[in-house]
């Protein structure tokens, strides 16, 4: 039985989980491609899960995650 909640946890570009070349591949675009890929992220999840109400996306973050919050809900909001 589903809650109601769906949770996305991407690991964009940008990221140090990944290495050096995962990390570096963000540099001179941080705020463009790593926000481009989690927008990319959710299109997917909504695409391919048809429970998901697309007009009910839930930002939130901490630290990085936070400003990614901010920057991706004054593009889209």
């Amino acid at each position: 039985m589903k809650s109601g909640y769906t949770i996305l946890y991407p690991n964009f570009s940008g990221s140090a989980s990944y290495g050096k070349k995962f990390l570096e591949a963000a540099i001179g675009k941080i705020g463009t491609l790593d926000s481009e890929e989690i927008v990319d992220c959710v299109k997917q999840l909504i695409a391919n899960d048809p429970t998901i109400d697309a007009k009910r996306v839930y930002l939130y973050g901490g630290s990085y995650g936070g400003y990614q919050a901010g920057i991706l809900g004054s593009r889209y909001a």
